[in-house]
């Protein structure tokens, strides 16, 4: 395509697909018009967009690739090219696409002629529901501004097909109902310690409703106010933390704090607000790019930095949206254990540590700052626990063995039991050498 810069180019295509959207046409006339858009904004020729149904990504519409095709090419999540994009929910930009592990042919789709291939994901609720691509006869990487461009089609079609209900209804957050009697699951021990309460999950993603700014100046001073909004909240819980002065912990908070006044962070917002997007989602964008980023990073050190931007962008999300987020905001009703798939180190603090008594994190890591700060506080941790949310409902009773690195879901009574003698041995020990006189030097 001809080098335009990346508010240029997408700023053309918004203007595009702002008028698709009004327009009264069905979802698969729009889904055909939005391939077509693509194809001539980005000179492609070949754009493709797959969509989840019935558990398997469907060709719904393209431009470039065989019509005979739509409705009948299916991939399995996993599965080829644009398979392995729903399942990594990641970003691929390839010169030659038949040299990746995962190329799988499809020949009713006559894509044999073409080498290139750029696609990303279109995510709804933390999972992937499709699939946009742009193939190329060419061999060549794409540059930034195009995969940019992808990106911003992507979450207008999230916005489409959840209008247009074109993909398999929500199946994540259910807990399949037979689902009642006890279960062990095991992780990674992060903070030693015992813990025993109502499983509590952390927060869902904020929902963007809407992509396509009205009005760009009136989206940045959402933004601005929502900075200065957020700035404070931050200030004023690391200074007032309830633990010990000195230790790692506040060196983690002061890094955090440092990433909400960091400018290069605010400036790439703003300019995915030049672009034409709404505030909520140029934030979205540019927290695509830092999971994009999080993906290629060995550093752990580095990783537990992006995850604190990552948690800052849910926070300011959750306020420029007002979308009410985190059970912290909420209020815990009784001794809780905290669910979540990653944390930061300031929504820990969100929460009342009378009744927050441990967290299980469907990932993280010993080095990650939510652990530093948790380890301060007092708070077991259990993490590398994926297969939670299959498996615990909002509500259910959890012993969660922090010096084991496992939880028990719905425990039976008897080891409820157990459990809890256990506990109250840990707890007079505790006691007791707090309370044992220092030996003389």
């Amino acid at each position: 395509m001809p080098m335009l810069s990346a508010v240029t180019a997408a700023r053309q295509i918004l203007t595009s697909l702002h008028e698709v959207m009004a327009s009264r046409a069905g979802a698969q006339a729009k889904l055909n018009q939005i391939v077509e858009v693509i194809g001539e904004n980005l000179d492609s020729e070949v754009c493709s967009i797959y969509l989840l149904r019935e558990g398997m990504l469907e060709l719904f519409a393209t431009r470039g690739l065989n019509q005979a095709a739509v409705h009948v090419t299916r991939l399995a999540v996993g599965e080829g090219l644009v398979g392995t994009i729903a399942g990594n929910v990641e970003t691929l930009n390839l010169a030659e696409a038949a040299a990746h592990p995962d190329f799988a042919f499809r020949p009713e789709t006559g894509e044999e002629k073409f080498h290139s291939f750029a696609g990303v994901p279109i995510v709804r609720r933390e999972r992937a529901v499709g699939v946009v691509a742009v193939q190329h006869v060419e061999p060549r990487r794409y540059e930034e501004v195009e995969i940019e461009a992808l990106q911003t089609v992507a979450m207008v079609l999230s916005e489409l097909i959840a209008n247009a209900e074109l993909i398999d209804d929500e199946e994540v957050l259910g807990v399949p109902a037979h689902l009642t009697g006890p279960d062990r699951i095991k992780g990674l021990t992060l903070v030693k310690g015992l813990a025993s309460g109502i499983a509590v999950f952390h927060q869902p993603r904020v929902t963007i409703e809407h992509v396509v700014a009205e009005d760009t100046e009136a989206e940045r001073q959402r933004v601005y106010l929502a900075f200065d909004k957020m700035r404070q909240q931050i200030d004023r819980m690391a200074s007032q933390a309830e633990f010990g002065m000195g230790g790692e912990h506040e060196e983690v908070l002061e890094t955090y704090r440092m990433f909400a006044y960091d400018e290069g962070w605010s400036r790439r917002i703003n300019e995915a607000i030049d672009s034409g997007l709404t505030a909520e989602a140029a934030i979205e964008r540019v927290q695509q790019r830092t999971r994009m980023r999080m993906r290629q990073i060995d550093d752990p050190l580095l990783a537990d930095r992006m995850h604190d931007l990552e948690d800052l962008s849910n926070r300011l999300l959750r306020i420029v949206s007002g979308q009410l987020g985190t059970a912290a905001t909420m209020g815990l009703k009784g001794d809780a254990i905290l669910i979540a798939r990653n944390l930061g180190p300031a929504e820990l603090l969100e929460y009342d540590r009378r009744r927050l008594k441990g967290v299980i994190l469907e990932e993280g890591s010993l080095t990650a700052h939510v652990v530093i700060v948790a380890r301060a506080m007092g708070i077991p941790v259990v993490g590398r626990m994926r297969a939670l949310r299959g498996k615990v409902r909002e509500g259910d009773h959890l012993l969660l063995d922090g010096d084991q690195g496992v939880v028990d879901v719905r425990a039976a009574p008897s080891l409820i039991e157990a459990f809890e003698a256990r506990f109250a041995r840990n707890r007079e020990k505790q006691a007791h050498y707090a309370m044992a006189p220092a030996s003389p030097c």
